[in-house]
Formats: C-alpha cells, sequence, structure tokens
C-alpha cells in the first residue's frame, strides 16, 4: 500500500514539473511564456516576476480601492482570453529576443466606445434643460455600459511583438516597453494614444 502512495505522488511530481517545462525564467522562451500565462489565468500580481523594469511601466500594479476593484476584476477576466504563439528566440550573451505573435482582447476599442457615448451622453445633458438625470445618475449609466461590454464578445487584435530580454543572477527578465504594457492593458494605451493625437 505504501508503494502505491509512493507512487501515485511521484506520479503527481512528474506531471507538475513537466507541466512547468517552458513556463520558467531559466530561457528566454521560458519567462515569455509564464509571463503571458500569468495574464491568461489573471495573475498580475506575479507579472512584474518576469520584468526587470516593471514599476516604470505599470507593469503588475491593480487597483486595490474597492471602487475600482470589480471594474479592475472584469477586465482582468476579459485578458483572459488572450492567445499568445511564442516562434522564434535569439539570444546573444546575457540579452535575448522573443517573438511572440498575440491575440489581444481590444479593450481600448471598449474604452473608446464608453467615452464617445459619454460624450454625446454629456452633450445631451447640456442641450435639454428638463433632464432630470445627475451626474451621478449619468456616471453610474456609463459605468454600467462599460461593464456590460466588457463582459460580452469584445474582439480581439492581432500582434506581433518582440520582446527584449535581458539575463540577470541566472534568470531571465523582460525589458518592458510601452509594446509590452500595451498588450497586458488589452490594447489601452494605443487606443488612448490614437485618440490624443487626433486633438
Amino acid at each position: 500500500m505504501k508503494k502505491i502512495k509512493l507512487l501515485s505522488v511521484l506520479c503527481i511530481l512528474c506531471l507538475i514539473l513537466c507541466s512547468c517545462g517552458e513556463s520558467d525564467s531559466n530561457s528566454p522562451k521560458g519567462t515569455v511564456n509564464a509571463f503571458f500565462e500569468c495574464v491568461q489565468n489573471g495573475n498580475y500580481d506575479k507579472l512584474a516576476e518576469y520584468v526587470v523594469n516593471a514599476e516604470e511601466y505599470g507593469i503588475g500594479q491593480v487597483a486595490d480601492e474597492d471602487e475600482d476593484k470589480e471594474k479592475t476584476e472584469i477586465i482582468i477576466k476579459a485578458m483572459s482570453k488572450i492567445k499568445f504563439e511564442i516562434k522564434d528566440e535569439e539570444i546573444n550573451d546575457d540579452n535575448a529576443v522573443v517573438k511572440v505573435n498575440l491575440d489581444i482582447p481590444n479593450i481600448g476599442n471598449v474604452m473608446l466606445e464608453v467615452m464617445q457615448e459619454a460624450m454625446v451622453a454629456a452633450f445631451s445633458q447640456a442641450a435639454d434643460d428638463t433632464s432630470e438625470k445627475s451626474q451621478e445618475e449619468i456616471t453610474a449609466d456609463i459605468e454600467k455600459s462599460m461593464i456590460e461590454k466588457l463582459q460580452g464578445d469584445i474582439e480581439t487584435i492581432s500582434k506581433d511583438l518582440e520582446v527584449k530580454l535581458v539575463q540577470k543572477d541566472g534568470k531571465w527578465l523582460i525589458e518592458a516597453d510601452n509594446d509590452i504594457a500595451n498588450a497586458v492593458a488589452g490594447n489601452m494605451l494605443e487606443a488612448f494614444q490614437g485618440m490624443m493625437d487626433m486633438q
């Protein structure tokens, strides 16, 4: 009986080790794989472990205020639909580049739609002297619309990224840039930048 239990434990350990094979920081591909698996699994608090300059780009920082927590959780759930395929890996001493193809839920587009709705609502409110809606009610309507859109089917956008990595203390870490930050933010940075450029 003890042998059967020991064999069962060994089999479970083998399965765990095999499933974690590429998801480690001992290879550039492993780091990139683990990073995007964290996005898929909603483990945004662990993203910074794989990035050398995470704080500079706000990677791994999530809202913990109660009023923003629900929206953050919905966005994280929407981002779990991200798909990635690791392509090539080039290593040059302590530097590496991993090419990855991403299908990103286009949350940036959803936010732009909500902002357009908000502007229309604000203009309608200003033009209609008989409107009885308060600013709080308008804000609540906008937030409700945003949540409904985020919980629905979100179109995806394809991106090809070249992820730069550096080896530090035997571990490969991602050097974040705007493209990485935009990818884990569901294309929000690019969408808002496009809106700013139009002004």
